[in-house]
């Protein structure tokens, strides 16, 4: 009997990543992004890791004056990805009168957690610290994600509420320590580990073990429930949560994910709002982040909307 290759951890991770640099390069080879014409894209170095690097995105109106600010944090179930496939995402929200920083972190395996919440604050530290040059209103910040990047970005808005989580994470604290999220922004959030085991998708056991350590069996025996609670933002969320908008595709295996997330901010009643979006392209995972027809528009100035409303009432 011909004995079957059994390919590594690492190996799997590879293959996933060169599928996810493919599927992001088609994505922006369809978009329609006009709007990028009256955006500006400044690289910036927040550490010394080859990874710890974000963009600003920002019109010349936004940096000359007081601009909302909007944290941004790509996915890639947690083992792929970067911040250059979500530029163009990032720049509507510049166009639309956001100054956007858009965070890179590094990945999993290699990357254990916590390590990336590490570098996704350490990233707000130095965005806060030059924020008079740039004229950011640190009065008005927005926090928001894709996927996996929700799960970095449930974690980013609930440390603002409470910087004590970061002692809990065994993390050092901010030097901004008013830091204060006033709205979040989640598409098709990755949040719940037992939750994405059970309903399934290509790869999930890869991601799950790769991020967690936990291979998918020990996830959904809950024989690490203990250790896996602490990695999850549902522990660390309270009734000061910012209020949050929640797009979900009706088609997408996630879509459980925003469902426990909405459940656990009707029972600490936190404002949220849940967009259903549907069709054949548009129901599947976060393809209203790609700008090829009006219902993508139509989507993103939904978003805008909520965020607006929400940073001018509070």
């Amino acid at each position: 009997m011909r004995n079957k290759k059994i390919e590594s951890l690492e190996e799997r991770v590879r293959k996933n990543r060169e599928n996810l640099s493919k599927q992001d390069a088609w994505a922006r080879s369809i978009e329609k992004t006009d709007f990028m014409d009256h955006v500006t894209v400044e690289e910036h170095s927040y550490g010394e890791g080859k990874r710890e690097r974000l963009d600003y995105i920002y019109t010349k109106a936004c940096k000359e004056l007081k601009r909302p600010l909007f944290f941004y944090i790509h996915g890639g179930g947690w083992i792929a990805g970067n911040k250059e496939s979500r530029r163009n995402y990032c720049g509507k929200f510049a166009d639309s009168g956001y100054f956007v920083v858009n965070i890179e972190y590094d990945l999993a395996p290699e990357a254990k957690f916590p390590v990336a919440i590490n570098q996704c604050i350490r990233a707000v530290d130095y965005v806060l610290d030059h924020a008079e040059k740039y004229h950011l209103d640190t009065d008005r910040i927005a926090v928001g994600g894709e996927s996996a990047g929700v799960y970095y970005a449930a974690f980013v808005s609930a440390i603002s509420k409470n910087k004590e989580i970061l002692g809990e994470l065994g993390l050092p604290q901010m030097r901004n320590a008013k830091f204060d999220v006033k709205v979040n922004m989640f598409n098709c959030g990755a949040v719940d580990f037992k939750n994405m085991a059970e309903k399934g998708f290509p790869d999930v056991d890869l991601m799950l073990e790769a991020f967690t350590g936990y291979p998918v069996k020990e996830i959904l025996a809950e024989n690490r429930k203990k250790e896996l609670e602490k990695m999850l933002p549902f522990s660390y969320i309270n009734e000061n949560y910012p209020p949050t908008y929640m797009i979900y595709g009706s088609l997408d295996s996630l879509r459980f994910n925003t469902f426990k997330m909405a459940e656990k901010l009707e029972q600490l009643g936190v404002p949220h709002k849940v967009y259903k979006s549907t069709g054949v392209f548009y129901g599947q995972h976060t393809t209203t982040m790609i700008f090829k027809s009006t219902k993508a528009f139509y989507v993103f100035d939904e978003v805008v909307a909520y965020m607006n409303q929400m940073l001018n009432e509070r």
